[in-house]
Parts: C-alpha cells; structure tokens; sequence
C-alpha cells in the first residue's frame, strides 16, 4: 500500500486522486483542481495552496479564459500542454478525458483502506479536498433533504451528477427524462463515497466543471462512443474513425481483444522490469562483497597474526597453570599419602601396646583351665599383629631410597625454545623422494610409499603417472585424487596411494608432489619407474562339446586362456621385477563333488594337473550328479573358477522287474499294471502303466515288463494273466416294473398323478405308495457305474435292489434293496437307506443348488456299492453286501423327475 501510494497523488493538491482526468501529456489530475493549472497557465508559476475562497476566486475568472484557453499548464511536465478544442463543451464545461484506470485504482485503494479500518492516518483523506476521511461502515444520507432536520438515507446514487438522493427527492429533483435520460443510477456504498461531493462542498463547482463521464467519447467525433482501438495509433476511435476518418486504412481491434493484448505485453514488460531489478541488486550485492573483501583483507591478516601470538601466549600460559597444578597435586598426594600411612602406624602401635598389656596379664594367669580356654586365640591375635607389624616396618626402606621425594619430576625446555625460534612465514615442501623398496607391484595396480621427511607442515600429497614413453612423444600424465592430510605429520611417517586399473607387465613412471598453502613440492630428479607384474592367469573355457560322461566316468576337457607377454620392448635400470623366472607356468586345478553336497572345501575332491587341458573323472557313483570346476593358478596368484557344469553318470544296468499282482486292477477293456523296481539308489521304486483300450472285452491276457536304459536292458519278469472286464452296463427304465404313476420316456423318469387313469399297471410294476422303477438290465459281475440327475428337497431316491424285492415299498425299505435319497420332513437332508433303516448322511449340498448328479459304483467281485456326488467329486456312502443274485439298477420318483445316464467307464479317480 506504501509503495502505491506516491503513485495515486494528485500533484495539485497532494491528496488521493478525486475524480482524475487526463491531460495532453498523459499526466492525471483532479477534476476540482482544474481551476489552479489554469491560473498557472497565465503566469501563476509558483505553486502554492489554495484555501477555498481562492479556488472560488479562481472559477470566477475561468469561464471568462475559457473561451480562449488552447493549452494549460502541467506540473509534472512543468510545462504548457495544448487542450483540444473539443474538450471544451456546451455551457462552459471543460470535458476532459476520465483516467478510467487511475480512477478504479483509486476506488480498490480506498476500498482496501475501509476493509484493514485505516482512518486517515495517512494525511490523505480530507473532506476540504474532495476526498473524504475514511470511517468505516456507516449509512449515507440523501444529499438533497435539505429542509429535514434529519436527512433520510440515501438509496440512489448518480455517477454523472454525483449526487445521494434518498427515494422522494430522486422523484421530485431527478426524473429520468430530458438529460437525465442517460445518467447512470447505482445503489450507494460507502467505497463510493470517497468520489461523491461533501456535504459542505459548494455545489457550483462540480456543476462549473461537469462530471467526468463513464464512457469515453471520440476526441474527434463528439456524440460518438470509443468502441474500436487502432493498432497502428495506439488511439481509441469510434466506428465512424474506421468508415470515413483518418484511420480508414488502419489496422483495428475491438476493445475486448486490444485489452487482453496490452494488458499481457505490460505483464511481460513489468516482469523484464522485475528481472533487470533484481540483476541490479544483484549487482549491487555483489559490489558490496568485494568492496568488502578488500577492505577487511589487511585488518583480517592483522588480525589471524595477533590471534595466532596471542593463542600461543595462551596455551603456554595455560600450559605453565597445568604444570605448576601438576607439580602441587603431586606433592599433595605424597604428603597425604606420608600422613595416611604415620596415622596407620599410629593406630597399629597403639593396638600392639593394648595387646602387649593385655597378655602380660594373660601370663600372670595361675588357673590352666581358665588359660587353655582363650590362649590360641590369644596366640593367633599376637601372631597378627606381628605380621601387620612387619608390613608397615617396610615403609623405612622406601623412605630411605628417596622414591617419595619428588627428584624424578624434571622439565626441559630446550625443544620447544627451538620450535618457537622456528616460527615463521609457511614455506613450499621439500621435494618428496619415493624409495622403490616400499612400492608393490601388482599385475593391473601399483602401490606407492613413501616416508615424509619435509620440515614443512604439508596439507595434501598429489600423485601422477604415466607409461613410460620416449621424450619425444610427450604422454600426458594422469592425476590421482589428492591425499588429504588430516593431521601433522611427523617425518619418517609413511603415506601410500594405489594406482588401479593399469596394464600388466608395463612400465610406468610415477611422481609424487607434497602440497601447502605456500605452493607445491619442486619436480624430482627423475620420476621414480616401476613395472607392473605379470597378469593372474584368466578363467579356464571349458569345452562343453567335448565333455562326455560314459557310465561311472567324466570325460572333462577346457582351454587355457593364459595370455601372458613375457617380452618388453624397454627397459629402464630403476625399473622393478617383481616376478620369479618361473611365473609363467600354469597349474590347473579340478575340482568335482556330489549335488547336494554343502559347499565346503573338504567336499570337493581335487585334481592338479601341470600344463595339460584335459582329465577323466575315474570311479564315480553310477547314476550320480557331480558338480565339477576348473581354475589356473600361477606364480603371481589364482584365477576364478569357471562355471560349474553338472554331469549325471549312467544308471546301473537295471534288474528285472517284479509285477505286483495285487496292485493290478482293470476296468472294462483297460487294465493298469504295477511293477516293482530297483534302482542304483537302492530305493524300492513302483512303476504303473495303463495297457490300450483296444483290448478286448471279457478276455484273458499275458502280461510281462522287462526294464531297459541306457547302460543295458534286464531279462523279462514272470508273466501274470490278466482278463478284462465286461463292457458297462447299458439299461433305460423298465416299463414292465414301473409303478402306473411314472411315466417312462427314454432315460427320463418322472411322477405323473393322473397316471392311474390313462396307464394300465404292469403285472411286474410296482404298486401302493413305492413310485419306483428297476432298469431293464442286470448286473452279475464285474465293475460297472452309472450317473443319475435328481433335483434336491424331494424324496426321489437312488440305489439298487435284487429282481425279487417287494413292490408295495420304496427303493432301501426292505433288505433287498440299498439307496441314498432326501428326505423332506429333515430339511431336504442326504440319507442312506436299507431294510427300513435310514442314516443320515454327514455331507450338505450348498444351497440353492437346481439338481445334482448322483453317480453309483458297482462292484460285483468286490461285493459293495458306493454313491458319489459327482460335481463336488464327494463320496456320500459305500455298502458291503454279500450279493446272492442278480442286482438291477432302483430308483424311487416322487414328486421330481429324474434322468439316468449308463455305459459310461469307471472314472480313474474311482479306480485307485
């Protein structure tokens, strides 16, 4: 708000703008104070302030110049600017352009100012100004009543006018008709009372220099409203400036559109601005620093040399306080420990005089009782006193050795007097020497060492090598990172840096420089050369191709990929060899173990072989996986391990097999065998095999199994008769036994009511209340399954049942016949069902389920029957039954159909 304020001044009056117009020049000022820039146009140069008398002194004369008036007088240009003639309207009213912009700006101003209850603390709201003292919220009154002691409250404003009236004037003092058909009427708000006339203010002058307008006419075409922008000019135009006047040829723009392009481009220039600014200070920050920097570089240097000599008057004044400490606490300590030590001999003679007195007495003692009763006792207190006695009695010894007087504390200070002496200005190191017999030689890095022998504090080591070349061809040298020294050193220290990544057996020349504040080492006489060593021999390539396992035997074969170069083309006196004549010979090691094995050295079993790429693995476990590895090792050290291959030896030649009868089964023309046998594990293995479903039905084979690999085949087993089952059962419902209430259509059963009256009973059916059927096929031997689709919640049972079983009872109510079925009066639950009997079964079939399959096995030469659910794979129950005849498949309907599906196979899951 400071920052704005100089910019919202009128420079006339020096108050917030009231009601600003804009001058030739583009310089604002206020409507009122037209009046003063006119008399300073008739050479009223000075300025001065107005009192109220004056300003009306001064609009008397004004309508008199104005007639003639071309130009007025601006302050901030302090000088005439010309007037246009049209600005000069009807009735002697100067009509100059509103600064629309300065005026909202001004009207958000005050606005901020009533919010934040600022109340003129400024100077700038005076109410003999024209712009009033901000007061926060508060009524406006009607300007007009001026026969009401109390005004009423305005509630119309007009912006022409500038005037409050309250409803009963606006009607009689402000009709909208005449010219003031186009007054703008707005609703009063105390943000625009800062632009409205003051109560007090003389109404003649707003009405001498009429109010600023809200729409901005064309300073050529008068009755014409501004509504284009030429680009060209820079100036607002009306259309009839487009059609016939100068700016005819004149590229233009609606306002809309010339706004939000202006107002982008002074965006864009106010952020250059910003920018520049913020260089400048920049700059200016900068200027300071150095200035700084310069000016305090003298004082600071003055300053580090008069710390630095007081810091050592310091330390040695601190020094000298520790010492004399020292040298008191220690003669303190002593003569405590003389006073401690008198004290303790002190208490012992005294003890030794009481005990003497005390057995004095104890011999005058004539009663031996009396005597023996205490006298050991008595005998051991003397023979401790004795012993203390003699422990404190040495004390005379060290007295008289002199160890308790304190000579050995003696000072010299003859090195530091020399160091002190020495104190001067920091001076360049002394060139480093590196001796050769401390550096290492490694295949691809050299270690350098050297001991530090400069006189001079050194801040950091900097290293630098290259191969070794000719003269003449200039090789740039390579920097190691600087070796920072943390501490002062102390000569003879040793420093060491690992030079990596280099050539193998190449030479190298090294140069080490010690650095300070004060400069750098000078270069060596010669820079120290050194060779790197032979390289570690590389991984072995195995030759996968050529690896071959025959039975208990590993055929392993690599190549060597030792590429060693023993020849150098230069040769230097101070060079170093770090290699033995011998180095290039090349030891393969092979290692092989078990799978499974823990990886641990003494589970490998090793093989070294000199100078051959190529070894069997003898006397291996028959079907066995091994691990095996190769790596070459040399004198100056061991490859890696190549990869590790996995070889499985051959199996042993296998034995022949035994068929286990037992496990053998068949279902229809498919029959599974089991045999049993024995690998090179030792451990009993069980084989099975499903022989073809083109074997013949009811039929009787030969089967034999004869075991075969790839180190050999066995002799066949003993041969075992197998005979195939009888083909699946194929029956529909028969009619013959189906109760007059089903009706038969196909494999699809189902209760019918009216049955009785449109079918005759069959002689062998069913009768009363059974509803039940057989199927129209036996069953005597063999396996044979058959599926059945029942609906759940009704009574429709499924089962089997002897020819012979009772046809006045459902299927499982007597003892020849066995069924599961529901039961609707316990909730549609599972039971089994036999001779009366009934069971219920553990499993719930999940609700709501439409139907459910029910699959039934028979097994005649196993004597039972089990029932499964078939969509769950759930087994429901099994019956063990001693079958004395032919059994038929049963079913029981009522009050849901069901459908029977036969001469399908046993499934293999039923088959184990």
């Amino acid at each position: 708000m400071d920052a704005l304020k100089s910019e919202l001044t009128c420079p006339v009056c020096e108050k917030v703008f009231n009601r600003p117009v804009t001058l030739a020049c583009y310089h604002s000022v206020c409507q009122d104070c037209l009046p003063v820039l006119f008399n300073l146009s008739s050479n009223l140069n000075e300025k001065r302030d107005y009192s109220e008398n004056e300003k009306n002194d001064s609009e008397k004369v004004f309508d008199a110049v104005l007639d003639c008036a071309d130009s007025i007088f601006c302050l901030m240009c302090n000088d005439k600017v010309s007037l246009p003639q049209s600005s000069v309207a009807t009735r002697g009213h100067l009509q100059l352009p509103t600064n629309r912009l300065l005026q909202n700006i001004v009207e958000r101003y005050k606005t901020a100012l009533d919010e934040s209850e600022v109340k003129g603390s400024d100077g700038f709201h005076e109410a003999n100004g024209g712009c009033d003292e901000v007061k926060g919220e508060r009524s406006l009154t009607c300007d007009m009543c001026e026969d009401e002691r109390t005004p009423r409250d305005a509630t119309k404003f007009c912006m022409e006018c500038r005037v409050l009236y309250c409803d009963q004037c606006f009607a009689q003092c402000h009709r909208m008709k005449g010219p003031f058909a186009s007054h703008t009427i707005t609703t009063p708000s105390v943000s625009r009372k800062s632009s409205v006339t003051a109560m007090g203010e003389d109404k003649s002058k707003s009405s001498l220099f009429g109010p600023a307008t809200e729409v901005l006419n064309c300073e050529v075409h008068n009755d014409e409203k501004t509504n284009m922008y030429c680009i060209g000019c820079e100036q607002l135009i009306c259309a009839l400036c487009k059609l016939v006047g100068t700016h005819k040829e004149h590229e233009v723009n609606d306002l809309a559109t010339s706004y939000k392009l202006k107002q982008t481009l002074l965006g864009e220039k106010c952020e250059q601005l910003a920018q520049v600014s913020e260089s400048l200070v920049s700059t200016m920050e900068k200027l300071k620093s150095v200035h700084t920097q310069f000016k305090d570089s003298k004082e600071d240097t003055e300053k580090l040399i008069m710390e630095e000599m007081d810091q050592l008057q310091k330390l040695l004044e601190e020094r000298r306080k520790w010492m004399l400490a020292h040298l008191s606490q220690f003669y303190s300590q002593k003569l405590q420990s003389l006073e401690d030590e008198a004290s303790q001999i002190k208490s012992r003679l005294n003890n030794t005089h009481s005990l003497l007195s005390f057995t004095a007495e104890a011999l005058k003692e004539t009663d031996p009782i009396a005597f023996l009763q205490f006298s050991t006792r008595l005998c051991d207190r003397v023979n401790d006193a004795c012993e203390k006695a003699l422990q404190l009695s040495e004390l005379s010894s060290e007295l008289d050795s002199g160890a308790a007087q304190g000579d050995h504390l003696c000072v010299d200070f003859s090195l530091d007097k020399r160091n002190i002496s020495n104190i001067g200005f920091l001076q360049a190191p002394d060139a480093v020497n590196v001796e050769p017999e401390l550096c290492v030689c490694k295949p691809t890095a050299l270690k350098i060492r050297w001991a530090s022998s400069s006189q001079v504090p050194v801040s950091e080591y900097h290293v630098v090598y290259r191969m070794y070349e000719d003269e003449e061809s200039g090789q740039a040298w390579t920097s190691m990172p600087a070796l920072v020294v943390e501490d002062k050193e102390d000569v003879g220290d040793t420093c060491e840096v690992v030079i990596r990544d280099l050539q193998s057996d190449t030479l190298y020349e090294v140069c080490v420089y010690a650095v300070n504040m004060a400069g750098q080492s000078p270069d060596p006489e010669s820079p120290l050369c050194l060779r790197t060593a032979l390289p570690i021999p590389k991984v072995p390539e195995v030759d996968v191709d050529d690896c071959v396992v025959e039975k208990n035997q590993i055929f392993f074969k690599w190549k060597s990929a030792l590429d060693v170069s023993m020849n150098s083309s230069r040769d230097n006196s101070n060079a170093i060899q770090t290699l033995a004549p011998n180095a290039s010979m090349v030891t393969f090691v092979v290692e092989y173990r078990q799978e499974g094995e823990e990886e641990e050295r003494d589970t490998w079993t090793i093989k070294r072989l000199m100078d051959k790429t190529e070894v069997t693995l003898r006397d291996l476990y028959y079907n066995t996986m091994y691990v095996v590895r190769v790596k070459a090792v040399s004198a100056t050290g061991s490859s890696e391990y190549s990869p590790e291959l996995l070889f499985t030896t051959w199996p042993l030649p296998p034995e022949t097999p035994k068929i286990l009868k037992e496990h053998c089964q068949g279902q229809g023309n498919k029959y599974q065998i089991q045999w049993h046998t024995q690998g090179d594990s030792r451990e009993n293995q069980l084989s099975r095999t499903q022989l073809s479903t083109d074997l013949k039905y009811d039929t009787e084979y030969s089967v034999r199994v004869r075991a075969v690999n790839v180190s050999g085949e066995s002799d066949y087993s003993d041969c075992i008769l197998v005979t195939t089952g009888s083909p699946p059962i194929q029956f529909v419902p028969d009619v013959n036994t189906a109760h007059v209430n089903l009706k038969i259509s196909g494999c699809i059963v189902a209760y019918d009511r009216g049955g009785a009256k449109s079918r005759t009973p069959a002689e062998n059916g069913f009768i009363g209340a059974s509803f039940s059927v057989l199927g129209d096929k036996c069953v005597n031997k063999g396996k044979h399954y058959w599926e059945v689709k029942i609906k759940p919640k009704s009574t429709d049972r499924i089962g089997i049942a002897y020819g012979s079983t009772t046809r006045d009872s459902l299927i499982g109510d007597s003892d020849k016949s066995w069924a599961v079925g529901f039961q609707p009066s316990e909730d549609g639950k599972l039971f089994c069902f036999h001779n009366k009997k009934k069971k219920k079964l553990t499993f719930d079939l999940p609700s709501p389920l439409k139907s459910v399959t029910i699959g039934t096995l028979l097994d005649m030469d196993e004597n039972f029957v089990a029932f499964f659910i078939t969509e769950f794979n759930q087994h429901l129950h099994s019956f063990k039954v001693n079958f004395s005849e032919p059994v038929y498949p049963a079913f029981t309907v009522w009050p849901a159909d069901i459908t029977v599906c036969s001469g399908l196979q046993v499934p293999d899951s039923l088959l184990l």
